[in-house]
């Protein structure tokens, strides 16, 4: 439950242009291809930014004691 607080709040945080790459890729589970097409980005564009999106948010959540891989983890049952 503190994950999922803390993840929220550092989402909501991160620039928009970042923050939908990650929803739609990471937690929506959709491919490169298709959130270039929903977001009207070329997949490279798409690529770059979940790179640093998942970058800043992993910074985020070291600073505040947690990290990437709780991120991860925490998205972890989407892929399932």
């Amino acid at each position: 439950a503190e994950l999922r607080a803390v993840l929220d709040e550092e989402l909501a945080a991160l620039p928009a242009k970042y923050r939908e790459v990650l929803v739609l890729a990471d937690l929506e589970q959709k491919g490169r291809g298709r959130v270039a097409a929903e977001l009207g980005l070329p997949e490279g564009t798409v690529a770059s930014r979940h790179a640093r999106a998942r970058a800043l948010l992993a910074g985020r959540l070291t600073r505040r004691g947690w990290g990437l891989p709780a991120y991860l983890a925490a998205v972890a049952p989407a892929l399932v």
